[in-house]
C-alpha cells in the first residue's frame, strides 16, 4: 500500500484531521516524516526485520582491533560468527565477561587471538570482540534492525519497508504525532494517547533499552517472542 493511500486516502489521515484543503494544517513532509516514525515504531516493537546478509551484517575484522562500529539501523545482535571459522562467537555482555575474564578489556595487555565471545553495546552501536581479531577477517551477524536509509519513505507512492496485513493501522501514529503538535490548532493530547493506544493494541508496547539489550544475550525464546502479526 502506497503512502499516499495511508495519509490521503479516504479513511486516511487527512480525512481524520479534516485537512484536505490546501494550505494544509500539517505538510506532506510532515506526515511522511511521521509515517517513517510509526515503521520505525512497528520495527522495533514487533522486530520484524530481521537481516543477516544485508550491509549492516558485514563487519570487516582488523589485527588489533576490538571494536567495530556497527550501522545505526542495528537494533539486536541475535548471532555472530567469523567467516571460515566454524564456532559462532559466544554473545554475552560486558559484566559477564569481567567475571569469566579478568582483565580482558585492559590496554595494557590486550589478549590476542581467534575472537571467542562478542559485547553489544547498544548505546554506541558497537561490537567488541575478545580475544582481540589477531588477523584480518570478516564478522557476520544475524540482526534485528529498523529500516535503513535506503527504505525510508521520501514520496506519496512509496511504500512501506515492512509487509503489514493491514498498513492502514500505521495511520494511528502519524495521527498521534500530530494531535501532539503543541503550536497546532489540532493539539490535542487525550486524542493523541487515543491513537497511541490503538497502535499499541496492535504492535505492543516499546521495549525498554535493557530488554534490547538483553536480547543481544539471551537465545531466542527464552525470555521474549517475536510479535505474529
Amino acid at each position: 500500500m502506497e503512502a499516499q493511500q495511508i495519509l490521503e486516502g479516504p479513511n486516511g489521515v487527512r480525512v481524520m484531521l479534516d485537512d484536505t484543503v490546501e494550505p494544509y494544517l500539517y505538510a506532506n513532509e510532515f506526515l511522511l516524516a511521521s509515517l517513517n516514525s510509526g515503521i520505525a515504531e512497528v520495527s522495533l516493537r514487533t522486530r520484524c526485520l530481521q537481516d543477516d546478509s544485508g550491509p549492516a551484517c558485514v563487519v570487516p575484522l582488523m589485527a588489533g582491533t576490538s571494536r567495530y562500529t556497527l550501522l545505526p539501523e542495528v537494533l539486536v545482535v541475535r548471532a555472530a560468527h567469523i567467516v571460515g571459522q566454524r564456532s559462532p562467537l559466544k554473545r554475552t555482555t560486558a559484566a559477564m565477561l569481567d567475571k569469566l575474564e579478568p582483565g580482558w578489556c585492559s590496554d595494557a595487555v590486550p589478549r590476542q587471538g581467534r575472537p571467542e565471545y562478542i559485547v553489544f553495546d547498544l548505546a554506541q552501536k558497537s561490537v567488541t570482540l575478545f580475544p582481540v581479531p589477531a588477523e584480518a577477517a570478516e564478522l557476520r551477524l544475524r540482526i534485528w534492525r529498523l529500516p535503513d536509509e535506503s527504505e525510508q519513505i521520501e514520496y506519496m507512492d512509496d511504500e512501506p519497508a515492512i509487509l503489514l496485513p493491514d498498513p492502514m493501522v500505521l495511520k494511528h501514529w502519524v495521527l498521534h504525532e500530530c494531535y501532539l503538535v503543541k503550536d497546532s490548532e489540532l493539539y490535542d493530547p487525550e486524542r493523541a494517547a487515543l491513537h497511541l493506544q490503538q497502535f499499541e493494541e496492535r504492535f505492543g508496547p516499546r521495549p525498554t533499552i535493557q530488554a534490547l539489550q538483553q536480547w543481544s544475550v539471551s537465545p531466542l525464546g527464552r525470555r521474549m517472542k517475536v510479535v505474529d502479526f
